[in-house]
């Protein structure tokens, strides 16, 4: 096979397209034998005869979707799974903000147009915790089913349906793995879309134009949907409404790209090259196309084909979202890796929930195979094609693998020892969360980058590479986040060569070395002192703490100082042993 065609194989995404071919045959197997048993069809007609069973249904999804990601985004907080190039940026947003900074992170000014991210900012000013963004995100996340069971209910007139798009949503693959990848502003899209399309259809002008200028102020990219809600509008009895709310989409965007962001940041928005058309040239155009049926079989099977059922909504609102992350140059985008597909999951329900044909026999609304073949695929997509909490990466719009599966709402079944250690924090996360409550407030901190988060609110944080000047440097050696180990290697040598400098943290463990802490100067003492003084008073209860120890260090690395370690053993028998003063 040449390497051309191993190139188009591979953008088919066959494995993807077998397990699609399966959710679809069973689906319709299971949805037609209800249909025709007279069992079966009696159940479903009680139970949808008004919808209330399915509205409840949607009540309790919603509860238990909160639950399970709110859970998931913390735990992988502590498991150091998150990032300082996405969590850490919000984090250190909110926490300038409150310094009177507006549009800056850590790294300096903000490289996108965000404001609505800062109606976040009271409850982040109430407790300063990244925890707190990550669980709000979720929150958000699932309250944009109301107003989509609201707009899809007064398009069909059908609360089962109403319920049915809410349920679909909640279990879209899209939306979980937008939900896990650290935190994004444009969480915010799925509701404050869904609800402008709402006030739209029942002619609230007043409120819709609200809701559009905050769905224009999540993310400059969030116009797409503004501006295809305008082509929906041209082609209703509101063609003005719909040429002005495509006008201010075009206005919006325009003005934020060519004035407002060189203001902020004092040169050219730099995304730009995001949609460099040489580097989409690159790809063959059979490997492209092939992309584009395994892409569309990934975001429209799992609503059961709803978008395409009215050639409006899909062409208007799906297609341009689509279009505008996979003719993109970087790869994050047109696999829809991450927030980059939550986008996408907006436009997809809004044209389905518009695509709904309205039902003249409301109080028989099953007559219709569709719902059970929605509920039965949406179900199995979730469990084939959720977002793997206990994996960092994962693309299955690119690749799609097995192992991956076998997830609900994102919980990894515990069906091998792997995915049940997912569900513990490793002594490799307990020693640092009890570390990193040492270092200095104030202090400048250069950490790779899935430790940088856990500082970006009340130190100056600084990314870990070779420009790095701080007064602590952090590595992690056995987790990563899109690590450049020369670069890191290097470092590593140059510190270690610095005579000012000190390797003051070393935790070996039998697989190595798990972290080095360096420190510029004198700046490890206030460090140590603090750690020594906790584990002196800290003596009376038998919750995990700091200790002082040494530690043989694998590297080779001359010890310049004890390390701080972790106590998991009772204070007397520590104490038995010489551990405590």
């Amino acid at each position: 096979m040449s390497i051309e065609m191993q190139i188009i194989v591979k953008a088919l995404n066959l494995p993807l397209l077998a397990s699609a071919a399966c959710v679809a045959v069973l689906a319709g197997v299971v949805a037609l034998w209800i249909r025709s048993s007279y069992r079966g069809y009696s159940a479903l007609e009680r139970l949808g005869e008004k919808g209330a069973g399915f509205r409840t249904a949607l009540i309790v999804l919603a509860v238990a979707y909160t639950f399970a990601y709110s859970w998931l985004s913390v735990h992988r907080y502590h498991k150091l799974m998150l990032g300082s190039w996405d969590l850490g940026i919000f984090e250190s947003l909110m926490a300038n903000a409150l310094d009177g900074r507006l549009f800056v992170d850590y790294r300096g000014p903000f490289d996108h147009f965000s404001p609505a991210a800062y109606l976040y900012l009271p409850f982040w000013a109430i407790w300063r915790d990244a925890r707190v963004l990550l669980v709000l995100q979720t929150v958000v996340l699932a309250l944009a089913a109301w107003p989509l069971y609201l707009l899809a209910k007064e398009t069909s007139k059908s609360v089962l349906y109403g319920a049915l798009a809410g349920i679909l949503y909640l279990l879209y693959p899209l939306v979980g793995a937008g939900n896990l990848y650290d935190f994004h502003a444009v969480a915010l899209s799925p509701l404050f879309f869904f609800s402008m399309l709402l006030f739209m259809r029942r002619g609230q002008w007043k409120r819709y134009w609200v809701f559009v200028v905050l769905l224009l102020a999540v993310k400059e990219g969030e116009a797409v949907l503004v501006f295809g809600t305008g082509l929906c509008l041209l082609f209703t009895d509101r063609r003005r409404i719909g040429v002005l709310t495509m006008a201010v989409a075009v206005a919006w965007t325009a003005g934020v790209l060519l004035a407002v962001m060189p203001w902020i940041t004092g040169a050219p928005f730099r995304h730009f090259s995001r949609y460099d058309p040489g580097a989409a040239q690159a790809v063959p155009a059979a490997a492209r196309a092939a992309q584009a049926v395994a892409l569309f079989v990934y975001t429209l099977l799992p609503l059961s084909f709803l978008p395409a059922r009215r050639w409006r909504g899909f062409v208007f609102l799906f297609l341009p979202a689509v279009a505008a992350n996979f003719f993109a140059s970087s790869s994050y985008q047109w696999v829809l890796f991450g927030h980059y597909g939550l986008t996408v999951a907006s436009a997809a329900l809004g044209a389905a929930a518009l695509s709904m044909r309205p039902r003249d026999d409301i109080s028989r609304p099953q007559a219709s195979a569709m719902p059970v073949f929605a509920l039965i695929a949406a179900v199995l997509c979730n469990i084939l094609f959720s977002y793997p909490a206990q994996q960092r990466w994962a693309r299955h719009a690119e690749y799609f693998k097995a192992g991956d599966s076998w997830n609900v709402l994102s919980m990894p079944l515990p069906a091998t020892p792997a995915r049940r250690d997912f569900y513990r924090l490793e002594p490799h996360d307990i020693v640092f969360l009890a570390a990193k409550d040492y270092f200095p407030k104030g202090s400048r901190i250069a950490a790779q980058n899935n430790l940088g988060y856990f500082f970006a609110g009340a130190h100056k944080l600084a990314d870990l590479d070779q420009g790095a000047e701080a007064d602590f440097y952090l590595f992690d050696m056995k987790k990563s986040y899109d690590t450049p180990a020369g670069g890191y290697r290097a470092l590593l040598e140059r510190l270690s060569a610095e005579t000012d400098v000190k390797c003051f943290f070393r935790l070996a463990s039998g697989g190595g070395v798990d972290f080095l802490f360096f420190a510029e100067g004198e700046a490890w003492i206030d460090f140590y002192e603090t750690a020594l003084e906790a584990a002196r008073v800290a003596t009376d209860d038998y919750t995990p703490r700091i200790i002082v120890s040494a530690v043989e260090d694998a590297l080779g690395i001359p010890p310049t100082y004890p390390m701080v370690m972790q106590r998991i053993r009772p204070p007397e028998a520590a104490a038995a042993q010489g551990e405590i003063d």
